[in-house]
């Protein structure tokens, strides 16, 4: 006999999902998920039932990439591009040094390529951000969408057209 105490973890079985398992606490009289969200989440995912919008997202994200690779040029529709700060990225990464500022360089010479797509489009870089822009700086993007709204309303032309700015 081990002097090792028993895991407060087991598994459990998911029904419908032949024989897939998700942990489960068995430090009390019942056994039950950690949380039943995270048991029922964990055995979705291992199910392949992922039922909610985000994580129906991220398994479509490769099949929108591949699809929208082949679109454009876009004449002259105006294309407004926000994108992450990739100093911030770098840092944090957890990658090793190296390879972190290669997929940095690499990931922003392929946002500088999008604005090939339009002779009417520019960059803004979103300065202190991480991917998700829309948290770390609404108030870049309410600023810009509504200039960007208004100028396609009214037909204006910019001079910045081209252009990769930091703010």
């Amino acid at each position: 006999m081990s002097d090792t105490p028993p895991s407060p973890f087991a598994l459990d079985r998911f029904p419908g999902c032949h024989d897939l398992s998700y942990p489960v606490r068995s430090d009390s009289l019942a056994i039950r998920p950690v949380d039943e969200a995270t048991g029922t989440r964990i055995a979705q995912l291992e199910c392949g039932k992922n039922g909610t919008p985000i994580f129906q997202e991220y398994e479509t994200t490769r099949l929108n990439g591949e699809e929208t690779m082949h679109t454009g040029p876009y004449g002259d529709l105006p294309v407004l591009i926000f994108s992450r700060d990739p100093e911030v990225d770098r840092q944090n990464s957890g990658l090793p040094t190296k390879l972190a500022l290669e997929e940095s360089v690499l990931w922003n010479e392929e946002q500088e390529e999008l604005k090939l797509l339009s002779t009417r489009s520019r960059r803004i870089i979103a300065k202190g951000s991480r991917h998700p822009i829309q948290y770390d700086r609404p108030d870049l993007l309410n600023r810009e969408v509504t200039i960007f709204i208004q100028q396609i309303r009214n037909n204006e032309q910019r001079t910045d057209y081209g252009s990769t700015r930091t703010e």
